[in-house]
């Protein structure tokens, strides 16, 4: 079981995503996706189309998931941040470093 999202590898994708939203498997079913569907075995496509209608769902907002999106967004944006100040940083001391030498 991978112990941060809580997915066993033969968890079908309906049964994933109701662990985050209680009862959205039939908004999922109504657009084309069945309950055997395996994440691994679904298209871009379909993967694309079924994180669509659950951002969509009423309960999304107060989700575990939407609460863990938010988290992931924020880490990943500190990091963004750090690698472009480093760049920064490193410019100007490869442009000191030309001037130093002429």
């Amino acid at each position: 079981m991978n112990t941060v999202s809580r997915i066993k590898r033969n968890d079908t994708l309906l049964m994933c995503l109701e662990r985050w939203i209680p009862d959205c498997g039939p908004q999922l079913i109504k657009n084309g996706l069945n309950i055997f569907n395996h994440p691994k075995n679904l298209t871009l496509e379909q993967l694309l189309l079924a994180y669509k209608i659950f951002t969509n769902l009423p309960l999304y907002e107060e989700s575990p998931f939407h609460n863990q999106c938010i988290q992931f967004a924020a880490r990943l944006g500190e990091k963004d941040t750090e690698v472009s100040e480093h760049q920064t940083v490193t410019a100007a001391n490869d442009e000191k470093d030309k001037l130093l030498d002429s």
